[in-house]
């Protein structure tokens, strides 16, 4: 090595050589330094993209933020809205629970009420139905009354009609010595019925006085 250092030529050759290998590795270096500077600018680019992704999700969180707050702050709204609702339902079911025990003891009253007119109620339905059994009994007697005097007044005017149809008969008959047997008795013999009901419609047209010795009616109040 010695030997070979000491020759000029073999030292400048070695330097050469020295050289080229130092400029292969330059350029090797300059190589992988553009390589890792393009790395930096890529990596820096992605950088880049992923501070604006951020920003934007940033942004949109803000966003989303702000209307979750405002749905939160309106939720917040309704809960208390709610809350008012509730307690005023409260109070009015204990308002209702109020008047419906007040009620309760009006009813219960007036169920007693009820309990003890019961028994003035069955005496009343027992009075209406004597009431109700005397009303028949008076209707059927005023009924049989009502025929018994409508009996009367017939029996009135069948012998009103046969008095005063004998009478006419015998003002108009002849003389006896001046007629014959058959033509007297013919003249007496009683009228017809159909001429007896004419005499009758006669004197009920005229409204004679009715007989004084009629059967005696019963009260129908005794």
């Amino acid at each position: 090595m010695a030997d070979n250092l000491g020759d000029p030529s073999n030292a400048v050759s070695m330097l050469l050589k020295r050289i080229e290998e130092l400029e292969i590795e330059t350029a090797k270096l300059k190589r992988e330094k553009a390589s890792a500077n393009a790395a930096h600018e890529l990596i820096d680019d992605q950088l880049d993209n992923l501070y604006g992704e951020q920003l934007e999700h940033k942004r949109v969180w803000e966003k989303d933020t702000a209307e979750k707050e405002c749905q939160i702050e309106e939720l917040k709204d309704i809960i208390e809205g709610v809350k008012d609702e509730r307690n005023d339902y409260r109070f009015e079911v204990e308002e209702l629970t109020d008047e419906n025990y007040v009620l309760r003891k009006d009813r219960d009253k007036l169920q007693a009420a009820l309990e003890g007119k019961d028994e003035e109620i069955a005496v009343l339905k027992a009075r209406f139905a004597s009431k109700d059994a005397t009303i028949d009994r008076l209707v059927k007697e005023n009924a049989r009354l009502q025929e018994v005097e409508d009996t009367d007044i017939m029996e009135d005017i069948m012998e009103s009609t046969i008095r005063k149809s004998n009478s006419q008969r015998t003002n108009l008959l002849p003389k006896s010595r001046d007629l014959q047997p058959e033509l007297v008795l013919s003249l007496a013999a009683p009228k017809a019925p159909m001429a007896l009901r004419q005499d009758a419609q006669s004197f009920n047209d005229t409204k004679l006085p009715i007989r004084h010795n009629k059967r005696k009616r019963p009260n129908p109040t005794t």
